[in-house]
């Protein structure tokens, strides 16, 4: 269990004030650092060993400031449908159900990961190691079941099938973190744009050409078309960049 302890203080110890103050500035929001933390240790922080990334959770802020600024500037809206892909242990879906439920918003946090949200796959995580066995993404969430309740739904399955079950004439908001490859990126950027209206938004996540390649060529090549503005967010570990988009609809 310490080696989670001493990710978290690693990834809390890290300067990146200054992508904070750029984030606040644009959007008028930043979520309490405090919270973001805990939910990264509970949520994000994963074990990769001694040769992996450094942890990094700076999509977190992206994802709450730009999802505050809509609902601020879109309060007639009754209900916001936001779609994530790539679910992984929850983190994205539960501070979105945060935003939420903070300003008093009715909505549907849709999100789709290959892992079943009952399956007990996950054993890299904090609470996983805490009980020394595998848990499920339900499970390891109970913590925060009343935002689960609330505003959350779990897909399972290959994106490309399951989204176009969803019978979503509106998408308002949207996380992309799925498939780490070009045709599913395009697909979903595609699928999600078509559903959107102007002022909606797309937060991309892997913005990082030395990494992800293929992400960076799909957001690029959807960019040219002209359709929405582009702005990067760059957090850095020390290491390296690592970049997350936000697509607003013109």
């Amino acid at each position: 269990m310490e080696v989670y302890f001493k990710l978290s203080e690693k990834a809390i110890k890290i300067d990146h004030s200054l992508t904070l103050n750029q984030i606040n500035n644009d959007f008028g929001y930043l979520i309490d650092k405090n919270l973001i933390d805990e939910l990264g240790l509970k949520l994000q922080i994963v074990d990769k060993g001694p040769n992996g990334s450094k942890p990094m959770y700076i999509h977190g802020y992206v994802i709450t400031s730009a999802l505050y600024k809509y609902i601020q500037e879109n309060s007639s809206l009754d209900f916001i449908n936001i779609l994530e892909t790539g679910t992984a242990r929850g983190f994205s879906s539960v501070i979105m159900s945060m935003i939420l439920k903070q300003n008093n918003k009715k909505g549907i946090v849709h999100t789709f990961d290959l892992v079943s949200h009952d399956k007990p796959e996950f054993d890299n995580c904090l609470k996983a190691k805490q009980l020394q066995k595998k848990l499920s993404r339900k499970q390891i969430l109970e913590e925060w079941n009343d935002l689960v309740n609330e505003y959350i739904v779990f897909h399972t399955g290959d994106s490309k099938k399951e989204m176009n079950k969803l019978n979503l004439d509106r998408i308002h908001f949207a996380f992309l973190d799925g498939h780490h490859d070009y045709s599913y990126v395009m697909f979903e950027l595609e699928y999600v744009s078509s559903r959107q209206i102007y002022g909606d938004i797309i937060i991309c996540d892997d913005y990082t050409s030395s990494q992800f390649p293929t992400i960076v060529k799909a957001i690029d090549d959807f960019v040219k078309r002209g359709t929405y503005t582009f702005k990067v967010y760059y957090g850095n570990d020390g290491t390296k960049k690592r970049g997350y988009v936000c697509l607003v609809k013109k």
